[in-house]
């Protein structure tokens, strides 16, 4: 549904041969409310709703239900529904170096998407007793709407204390981690001078390169023990 076979000639440096490989799907959808279009996404179509959901707690901080939602074509019409406050749960004081090395096989191990088509990004909420939403996309920030979106959905955004992406950490993803009230995140990738300035400022542990048994503390390294 989300990756589509074509044939390909592969070359190399002895012979060439007709295959057929997976490439993952690309479509624009465009969240459209009653006051008009709110922005667009180029994206993986999965989780469209829980994007869209997602995108609204993370930029404009709050949580809208989603219960009037069709998508039409390239557009995903939201009427917004009851405005509550985003839950929240106590920071995460610590997180254990096994715990690290746990969650980060877990989010290798679910990125079957990626192992497919070698395209796209992952995300995950978590806390340390593992993974609680995971979702992969063209782009990481989608990614990161997405598992926002189903944790929130499923109620369980409350027991979200760690970002897992495969993408840089920004200050803007900084930011969005703050609002939604986590405490760690863990990155295949590196962080930003700014992501680690305001990541130092707000308590927020980021770990990069964490891949395997290895991984880099770049803010708050007390909270790893």
């Amino acid at each position: 549904m989300w990756k589509r076979s074509v044939k390909v000639l592969k070359f190399s440096e002895y012979n060439r041969s007709k295959t057929n490989t997976y490439l993952v799907m690309e479509r624009p959808r465009t969240l459209v409310t009653p006051d008009g279009p709110l922005v667009t996404f180029e994206c993986c179509p999965q989780h469209e709703r829980e994007m869209a959901l997602g995108y609204i707690l993370c930029t404009q901080q709050r949580l809208s239900t989603l219960s009037e939602y069709t998508l039409e074509g390239s557009q995903i019409h939201w009427i917004p529904g009851e405005v509550v406050a985003p839950p929240r749960l106590p920071e995460l004081p610590t997180l254990k170096i096994d715990e690290i090395y746990r969650l980060t096989s877990q989010f290798q191990e679910a990125a079957l998407l990626y192992k497919d088509t070698g395209t796209t990004h992952s995300a995950a909420l978590a806390n340390e007793h593992g993974i609680i939403s995971h979702s992969e996309d063209l782009d990481p920030t989608n990614a990161l709407y997405k598992v926002v979106g189903i944790a929130a959905d499923t109620a369980q955004l409350s027991g979200a204390s760690i970002l897992l992406t495969s993408g840089k950490i920004d200050q803007a993803t900084v930011i969005q981690c703050h609002q939604l009230g986590l405490s760690f995140i863990i990155s295949r990738s590196a962080p930003t001078d700014l992501a680690i300035d305001y990541a130092g400022n707000k308590n927020i542990t980021i770990l990069g390169f964490a891949r395997g048994v290895r991984f880099s503390i770049y803010s708050c390294p007390d909270k790893v023990r």
